[in-house]
């Protein structure tokens, strides 16, 4: 998770500033995805867990989805604010030492 988390401070800035083109949305909608698949492979969490855990990702995803241009209805920059939001999510559900809010 703190892959996903670094991957999407390093754009902050452009984001905020409306200055992320198309083609980095994409990059930074390929990197979540690959370490959401990443994760989904390895989990090993107990159910409730589990289900809290798979919320965050299914909302990484949609992010995702949404910085890829597949989802019409939402702008990159709103796939990457709903990344975002999950990110923070997770924080609040999950005892992960050193997790920083974005």
């Amino acid at each position: 998770m703190e892959n996903v988390r670094d991957a999407l401070a390093a754009d902050l800035k452009a984001i905020h500033a409306g200055k992320q083109t198309a083609v980095q949305y994409q990059a930074l909608a390929a990197r979540v995805n690959a370490e959401v698949a990443n994760m989904v492979k390895n989990c090993k969490l107990d159910p409730k867990a589990d289900e809290q855990f798979h919320q965050v990702i299914s909302e990484l995803m949609a992010g995702a989805e949404s910085m890829e241009g597949k989802d019409q209805a939402a702008a990159p920059r709103r796939g990457a604010e709903r990344a975002a939001k999950a990110l923070n999510a997770y924080g609040r559900h999950f005892e992960h030492p050193g997790w920083k809010r974005l």
